[in-house]
């Protein structure tokens, strides 16, 4: 048996389908993938997605406002996530714009941005911790 991101590339290419959610159900529903089944399969997974992604970034929220709030005493509210929610949303959407022609250019430079973020927190985390044991186990 086959899994999903091996049906994702087998069936629009040697099937002639969509590059689409439906075509998923092409070995299940057949023809009838057309018509409103089509509708309802890509609205469904359209707002699984946006669920998904909103879920992901509320609790990502959380978990750094109370790593703020541990490390530097930041109060834990919903203004403080609000602004971390933001400062999030103005990166990824400053860099879909600046590279609007091209989404897989903007997709990597917030991954470089991200990157560097990353290096600089583990530098001040190493620089500022006198051991290793409280930057692991405090």
């Amino acid at each position: 048996m086959a899994s999903w991101p091996s049906a994702w590339v087998i069936f629009p290419n040697n099937k002639g389908l969509p590059f689409a959610a439906r075509s998923l159900f092409y070995p299940l529903l057949k023809k009838r993938i057309y018509g409103l089944a089509e509708d309802c399969i890509d609205t469904l997974c359209t707002v699984s997605i946006l669920f998904g992604l909103a879920t992901s970034l509320g609790l990502g929220t959380q978990q750094v406002n109370a790593g703020m709030n541990f490390a530097f005493g930041v109060d834990y509210s919903v203004e403080v996530q609000l602004l971390c929610i933001t400062v999030v949303s103005m990166t990824i959407l400053g860099g879909a714009g600046v590279y609007l022609n091209e989404v897989s250019a903007g997709v990597l430079a917030a991954a470089i941005h991200e990157n560097i973020a990353t290096a600089i927190f583990q530098m001040f985390q190493f620089l500022t911790a006198s051991d290793f044991s409280k930057i692991c186990f405090r």
